[in-house]
């Protein structure tokens, strides 16, 4: 009768956690957000067996200069968060597909986590309607530099290097604000300075590469 419990005990235990356990950890050398003045995030993906499903599923991670590592996905829903409460989401026009029962829409910005101590997110305008044809251009060509969101039609960005625009929407995540900017065409350099934070945006041909002095 132990034996028979017990049994009972650990299918239990396998159905409820899904049975994963940690395979492998990938460390990618790619442009990441800045973490501090002096460093940015080191990417990685850790994979993880799915016994019940028998196959795997992977996370994406950021580890931080103080050693600290965080899930890729936290700083995705805090965005979709901010877009849903400001009403971004709600304004987009949507697809007609559906996720979850989530109607995916079509942003007019592509959306690039460039620091994330703080979190601070550059809305970039597409320089055409979003489609499969703009897709196939820098989507395609990093793609370990994208988040799936199931609200969005394509995904959050991450990087220092987003496509040049003079207008642009600046979203401070931890103190739920956000400025419209708007650059001089003559500009090759632009300084984005906010609370303690100084973002420094350099012009090289069609894009914006952001440095970070404090």
């Amino acid at each position: 009768m132990k034996n028979n419990t017990t049994a009972t005990i650990v299918l239990a235990f396998v159905l409820i956690c899904g049975c994963t356990s940690h395979q492998s950890t990938t460390e990618y050398s790619i442009d990441s957000p800045w973490n501090s003045p002096q460093g940015k995030a080191v990417t990685s993906e850790h994979t993880y067996l799915v016994y019940m499903a028998a196959g795997s599923s992977s996370d994406l991670y950021w580890t931080l200069s103080s050693g600290h590592r965080v899930k890729v996905a936290k700083y995705a829903r805090k965005l979709e968060k901010y877009l849903l409460n400001a009403g971004y989401i709600d304004a987009w026009p949507g697809t007609g597909s559906h996720i979850n029962d989530t109607e995916q829409k079509n942003a007019p910005y592509r959306l690039f986590f460039v620091s994330i101590e703080p979190v601070i997110v550059i809305m970039v305008p597409w320089e055409q309607t979003p489609n499969k044809s703009c897709y196939t251009e820098d989507l395609q060509k990093y793609p370990r530099q994208q988040i799936h969101t199931d609200y969005l039609r394509f995904p959050f960005e991450f990087g220092t290097r987003i496509p040049y625009s003079d207008e642009l929407i600046v979203l401070h995540l931890d103190d739920k604000a956000e400025s419209k900017i708007r650059i001089p065409a003559k500009d090759v350099i632009y300084t984005l300075e906010h609370e303690d934070v100084i973002l420094k945006l350099t012009r090289k041909d069609k894009v914006w590469v952001v440095s970070r002095e404090k």
